[in-house]
């Protein structure tokens, strides 16, 4: 479930700029990075303690558990404080965004086509006739021809 909040938040800050047409925030690489840390320190320590024989999920009373968990147990709630601070400040960065200045065309230099039109798109998608396909990645083989 981390993994995929992660892959989420991901892809609303990569597609933010065509969908909102402001520019997304460089400082969403530092919490990709905490987002990305802090389910890793969530996850480990909670697999490492089913190895231990610890129950499924969190443990509210200490009478099931044995075998020194509790320690992989505080670690696991520490990477999920981690998940949730990263997740306060990606929402931060979102609501800021859309105050912020406003998205060129092509703001991560992409390589395909949804790149070459406006952010947002216009209600016709693209407002030049789309150049002809040659490639998996047609807008760096435009680029090039320039």
């Amino acid at each position: 479930m981390l993994g995929g909040l992660c892959a989420g938040l991901g892809g609303v800050a990569w597609w933010s700029s065509k969908l909102t047409g402001r520019s997304f925030s460089e400082l969403g690489r530092p919490l990709a990075l905490l987002l990305g840390g802090g389910a890793f320190v969530a996850a480990v320590p909670e697999l490492i303690a089913g190895f231990l024989d610890q129950p499924g999920g969190f443990q509210v009373t200490l009478e099931n558990v044995k075998d020194g968990v509790e320690a992989s147990n505080l670690v696991s709630a520490v990477g999920l404080c981690l998940v949730a601070l990263g997740v306060l400040g990606f929402i931060g960065l979102l609501l800021k965004s859309l105050r912020g200045p406003a998205a060129v065309a092509d703001p991560i230099d992409g390589h395909t086509l949804e790149w070459t039109t406006e952010s947002p798109p216009p209600a016709g998608n693209f407002a030049e006739a789309v150049a002809p396909v040659r490639s998996e990645r047609p807008l760096l083989d435009i680029k090039e021809a320039l």
